[in-house]
């Protein structure tokens, strides 16, 4: 008898399972702190896309060629430089380059006019300006969107008139 008893008085001192019960409550804490914020989250989740769906579904999409909003008028490109016939010898150039290609030139081409603008060179800014305004058209022939979304289209030729006003021209 004496021999079971020292097994039962070691059991009762064995602290060996006592670590797993620890990680099984704290399992359930954690799991339960997950569910609550879940639930106290997904209210504003659905008022966000609610919200999101609503916004959206009131949006329109400028026309290729036209930007700004209806109080505005529509932003209409002229040529400031190319012929139209050097215009329709690019459009028909621009149109066998590959989608990176003419995505990566448009960006060389855009940044180019604001610098010949910048430094004065209104003849290389307005063929830069043409050539820019060129691939955006063939870029979206092919459903692709120009880095900026065309916005500095707009930009560079109000930067350009405003160069060839304050140059007298």
């Amino acid at each position: 008898m004496c021999m079971s008893r020292m097994k039962v008085s070691q059991f009762l001192a064995s602290e060996s399972g006592a670590i797993t019960v620890d990680w099984v409550v704290l399992t359930a804490a954690v799991t339960g702190f997950g569910i609550a914020s879940a639930v106290a989250v997904s209210g504003g989740v659905d008022d966000l896309a609610e919200a999101i769906s609503t916004s959206l579904s009131g949006a329109t999409v400028a026309l290729l060629g036209e930007m700004g909003t209806g109080t505005e008028a529509p932003f209409e490109y002229a040529l400031l430089y190319a012929s139209d016939s050097l215009y329709n010898n690019w459009m028909t150039s621009f149109s066998t380059w590959s989608d990176s290609t003419l995505l990566q030139m448009y960006d060389v081409y855009a940044a180019g006019a604001e610098n010949y603008i910048n430094s004065g060179n209104l003849t290389n800014a307005a063929y830069y300006t043409d050539l820019a305004y060129a691939m955006q058209q063939v870029a979206g022939t092919r459903g692709l969107e120009v880095s900026d979304g065309g916005a500095a289209l707009p930009r560079l030729t109000g930067l350009y008139n405003d160069a060839v006003a304050a140059a007298g021209g």
